[in-house]
């Protein structure tokens, strides 16, 4: 095994290259906020394997869940948005990057860069304000686009201009009402990003969890399918619980 991808639900993803686990916007609250999640997580915190670094794209509820990061060691690597790492070393934890764009670290053999993303929204009062980001994991199996969330925008190109990517994970929900699109992606979109970036593929991510935007909570995934029927694009679709091997 060379580079697997788990789909835990939403924007919560589990990366292992060659067997170095990473977690991305790891939530495994019942909720965030109003939100209820209405499916499982597809891997239950009892069943991961031993993590070895964990990142977090942005500072709001649905990806930076400091319920979840308090089962894991204080030794454990985490690589965060600008912004948020207080809040871990407040709770102990010993081995804290904050970064913004193009700013990078390596944790082991993992070469971690912020990568732009265009986002916004209000976070929880009691934070200091977090950049948003996403992140390319570059590893001698592959390299890895977290886009975390994002609109559709130009930064797309510039990626491409600066990483070969073999694998980008998407957004594709919560674009209801129409001003979400200026901060999150409906499918076309990220089929148009996936097409900017030059991926290899494209994993969706950002649905089916929790009903965030006004459109129906399996639209995404549905108009997803529609669009790539018949079409010979490599849009993998992962259920919560499913894996991909590359």
């Amino acid at each position: 095994m060379a580079l697997k991808i788990t789909f835990i639900g939403h924007a919560s993803v589990l990366v292992s290259f060659n067997n170095q686990n990473y977690l991305l916007d790891p939530v495994y609250n019942r909720g965030v906020v109003f939100f209820h999640r209405k499916t499982p997580p597809g891997i239950s915190l009892e069943q991961l394997p031993p993590i070895h670094g964990i990142f977090v794209s942005h500072g709001h509820y649905d990806h930076f869940d400091r319920w979840t990061l308090k089962k894991f060691p204080r030794s454990t690597p985490l690589v965060m948005a600008k912004g948020l790492g207080i809040y871990m070393r407040n709770l102990g934890f010993t081995d804290v990057h904050e970064l913004t764009t193009w700013q990078t670290v390596s944790i082991g053999d993992l070469r971690v860069t912020a990568a732009p993303a265009q986002h916004s929204g209000k976070q929880p009062f009691f934070h200091k304000r977090s950049v948003f980001i996403g992140f390319i994991l570059e590893h001698k199996a592959g390299t890895i686009y977290f886009a975390g969330d994002t609109g559709y925008f130009p930064g797309f190109k510039e990626i491409k201009k600066r990483f070969e990517i073999d694998v980008a994970l998407l957004p594709i929900g919560a674009y209801r009402p129409k001003k979400n699109r200026k901060k999150h992606m409906n499918p076309p979109d990220a089929l148009r990003a996936f097409q900017d970036l030059g991926a290899k593929w494209m994993i969706p991510i950002h649905w089916g969890t929790f009903h965030l935007g006004w459109e129906p909570i399996n639209e995404p995934i549905d108009w997803l399918k529609e669009l790539i029927r018949g079409r010979n694009l490599s849009v993998k679709i992962l259920y919560p619980g499913e894996s991909a091997v590359f």
